[in-house]
């Protein structure tokens, strides 16, 4: 497409030239309106602006907000009283005379706008307020919203195409009709016919207020034509298309290709006994949960009641005559994203007596940011936060007068593969190109949309098509089938009832998020509770369909309704005194999506729980230091190294360089396995950082593949996703997979597991000697780079922060200036109301 390929052309120009520019120093945030009574805190780096309009001065606004905290708390200097210099005061209401700019769309609406970029939107009536807000997202996000609109209209996301510039013009498109989107809001009318007619008029004022915008500036629809982005007035189509780039993004399942691949490599490797006992230990999903809630979870849920120990009917599955070959074109669980993160505490757990709630969304740092800072108050709103540029006018992470709420990515699978055995109207034989399946004894021609292109895949009654190959020598075609497909804008239902203060305490909370269907984990907070949500629509399963490979969609099969939401988790004031989430799993006994392969403990969640969780007299700016001295910590470094340095315990060095060697990995784990570079001078305040660089995925194959061979490269997991400078990090890797290997070899609790120790083949003599060979390794690769006569001193070794650990805001052009990498949201919430 002629707009993408200029877009990613611009963006690999200045990413060339980008200059890594050091901060100055920490900003001055606003002093909290009223500390006595709430304290809620925001910030989102680098900053609301945008290149163009009211906002152009706050591009860059709050990185050094953001940057400087992690200075405060290396220091161990944060205090309650410092948290103005590293967060904005999230207050909804700026009166008049405090705006730096006023704007009134029409008499009715005006939007004041703070000295940080944030409108706050005040209107007489819940339409004139939701005018505001579509005036004001296209004032701040306009390009934002118009690539939403176009993303969400062609579907790759939902394809399985997760990166932003290639979802411009993906290899594999949908192209959803207006018909198609706008049966959203059939679907919710017919859902909740009182509740929706609101939601729809608010959503037309917000589009009215957006084409207002759009008409006042001729200047941004020639913008769009040079990017080659469809223009034109807004519809509530492109809303809701807007919306789905959110939902289908966030879809998890769908990979059972990829997981019949591994089986495939795993059984030929190893043999079929071996080779299946191999598959189900990698896929154990054993790590921290979100709540420590009472009860026993079985999902996913079969139409006879019974959970994943269920016994499966062969004849449901449909695997691949080649799973790899097919899996290689679909799977993208290698790099699955992790969005997300939050931890929060009781009021018995704080000194102030009053619950404490920290985190956000972690969605990537972009420039301008994918999310929009807003207030909105005036006709039963009252609230501020982050919004979805195109997709309403409501806050989805933020604040109201009373409460605070917030989320993560759910994990939960609500996709299934489903195999479309092919046939000929005619009765004569099919073959791949055939264009038509069998569904309930019916030959059916695939649904293709009027305004097809060669990209456009065709549909079936479960979904769009993403790969054709052959089951059992018969032509299939192979279909997603979402659970959400059709259910995405009755979140509005929720998001209403929590922009305009109508959730009345934690049980009402739990009882409004059982409209959101697609899968998160949800977090309320307010003066005196925290409470957790568990959403999503959830199938029930055929009797006997397997999860985790494709199953025939041929009728027999067929999902049974969903599971009722009084199931799903939830809590309000656990016992444990803490609720924590960094997309980990929802509760103890909820299986993960069928594409979840890092699941497996030790997990990222565990940075925010062990100095947090079981703590007593916390303060706002303790969770707050303890929430971001997890956002600077080494996962390896922290959960995974202090075991391969016990299995190295009681055994002499090869060499006293080596020894050195571990002596420096044994100081950064104690002094925290934290990456940073407090000094700003581009290289790590700890030298042992380079050198987890070069052992982690060494070792990873070490201690595996001797076992595995090339069954390595279609297990669907990434060996290794650390500090990614797209913020989000650690969220998925071998770190379990290792951990627990070293630890059944000295003997852990899981010493007993049917699968034999893969380091050294269970023998403690040749592991040992395995993580010494990796160790020499990386220590080599990391004293070819250093000062000749600081080789052979590990303790003097330079460890430099580019590029790996300097954050650069895509897609630079807007702001060239780099940020220091840290694993925290992208949009930051501090609470505690009091």
């Amino acid at each position: 497409m002629r707009g993408g390929g200029i877009i990613v052309a611009v963006v690999t120009g200045a990413v060339a030239a980008a200059s890594c520019v050091a901060p100055a120093g920490p900003g001055v945030g606003d002093v909290a309106s009223d500390p006595e009574q709430v304290e809620v805190w925001s910030v989102l780096p680098p900053g609301n602006g945008y290149p163009a309009g009211a906002t152009v001065d706050n591009r860059d606004d709050q990185r050094l907000l953001y940057e400087g905290l992690d200075d405060a708390v290396a220091r161990g200097a944060l205090r309650d009283a410092d948290l103005g210099r590293h967060f904005k005061d999230a207050r909804i209401d700026l009166p008049a005379p405090e705006a730096a700019l006023v704007q009134r769309p029409t008499p009715e609406v005006e939007v004041r706008w703070d000295r940080w970029g944030v409108p706050h939107v005040v209107g007489d009536s819940a339409t004139d307020v939701a005018l505001g807000a579509g005036y004001a997202t296209m004032e701040g996000r306009a390009l934002v919203a118009e690539l939403a609109r176009h993303v969400g209209r062609l579907g790759g996301q939902e394809l399985g195409t997760d990166d932003l510039f290639d979802a411009l013009d993906p290899a594999r498109r949908i192209d959803y009709t207006d018909a198609e989107l706008e049966s959203r809001i059939d679907e919710l009318v017919a859902e909740a016919p009182g509740e929706s007619a609101p939601v729809l008029a608010e959503l037309d004022a917000y589009l009215e207020g957006v084409n207002l915008w759009v008409s006042q500036h001729p200047e941004h629809t020639r913008t769009l034509e040079l990017l080659g982005l469809p223009a034109g007035q807004w519809t509530r189509a492109d809303s809701i298309a807007a919306l789905l780039t959110v939902v289908t993004g966030n879809a998890t399942g769908g990979e059972e290709l990829a997981n019949a691949a591994a089986l495939e490599q795993l059984t030929d490797r190893l043999g079929p006994q071996m080779g299946d006992l191999a598959y189900r230990d990698f896929r154990a999903a054993d790590a921290p949960t979100s709540t420590h809630v009472e009860g026993s979870y079985s999902y996913p849920l079969f139409a006879d009641g019974s959970g994943p120990e269920s016994v499966r009917h062969p004849a449901s599955a449909a695997v691949p005559d080649t799973p790899a070959a097919l899996a290689a074109v679909t799977t993208t669980q290698t790099r699955k994203p992790g969005h997300s993160n939050v931890v929060a505490v009781t009021a018995e757990r704080t000194a102030s007596g009053s619950p404490i709630l920290v985190g956000g969304p972690q969605n990537g740092l972009t420039s301008p940011s994918l999310l929009f800072e807003m207030s909105l108050s005036g006709g039963g709103y009252r609230s501020r936060g982050v919004v979805l540029p195109g997709a309403g006018p409501y806050v989805f992470v933020g604040r109201s007068d009373e409460y605070a709420w917030t989320s993560t990515s759910g994990e939960g699978d609500q996709v299934d593969t489903r195999a479309e055995l092919l046939c000929e109207p005619d009765g004569s034989e099919p073959s791949l190109a055939s264009a038509h399946y069998l569904f309930d004894g019916n030959c059916i021609a695939f649904d293709r949309p009027p305004v097809a292109s060669a990209k456009t895949v065709p549909r079936t009654v479960h979904g769009p098509v993403i790969e054709r190959g052959l089951v059992g020598g018969r032509p299939v075609a192979f279909s997603l089938q979402r659970a959400s497909a059709g259910s995405e804008l009755f979140a509005a239902l929720a998001a209403r009832r929590l922009n305009r203060s109508e959730v009345s305490g934690p049980d009402d909370f739990v009882e409004s998020m059982r409209w959101v269907t697609f899968s998160g984990h949800w977090f309320y907070v307010d003066a005196d509770h925290i409470a957790y949500r568990y959403v999503g629509r959830y199938p029930v399963r055929a009797t006997g369909v397997t999860t985790e490979l494709p199953s025939w969609g041929t009728g027999e099969w067929e999902w049974d309704g969903w599971v009722p939401q009084s199931e799903l988790p939830s809590s309000v004031d656990p016992d444990s005194g803490c609720l924590h989430s960094w997309n980990n799993k929802a509760a103890p006994g909820w299986s993960t999506a069928d594409d979840d392969w890092g699941n497996v403990g030790p997990h990222r969640v565990d940075l925010l729980i062990d100095p947090v969780c079981g703590r007593r007299d916390l303060t706002l700016a303790e969770v707050v230091a303890a929430h971001t001295d997890a956002g600077s910590t080494d996962l390896r470094g922290a959960e995974v190294l202090p075991v391969v340095l016990e299995v190295l315990d009681g055994s002499p060095a090869p060499t006293a360089h080596l020894d050195s060697v571990r002596a420096l990995l044994a100081d950064w784990v104690d002094s925290g396995a934290h990456r940073r570079d407090i000094d700003r001078d581009l290289f790590h305040d700890h030298p042992a950082v380079a050198l987890m660089d070069e052992l982690f995925e060494p070792l990873v194959l070490g201690v595996f593949e001797p076992r595995l061979g090339d069954a390595m490269d279609v297990i669907p997991l990434r060996i290794d996703a650390g500090a990614r400078t797209t913020s989000s990090s650690f969220g998925y890797g071998w770190y379990g997979l290792l951990t627990r290997d070293l630890e059944r070899l000295l003997g852990g609790p899981d010493q007993g597991a049917a699968m034999p120790v893969h380091c050294g083949n269970g023998d403690l003599d040749q592991c040992r000697a395995v993580i010494w060979d990796a160790v020499a390794g990386a220590a080599w690769r990391v004293g070819q780079f250093q000062l000749p006569w600081h080789r052979g001193e590990p303790e003097r070794w330079l460890s430099p922060t580019v590029p790996g650990d300097q954050v650069l805001f895509l897609p630079v052009v807007f702001d060239p200036v780099a940020m220091r990498w840290s694993n925290r949201p992208a949009y930051e919430m501090a609470v505690q109301f009091r």
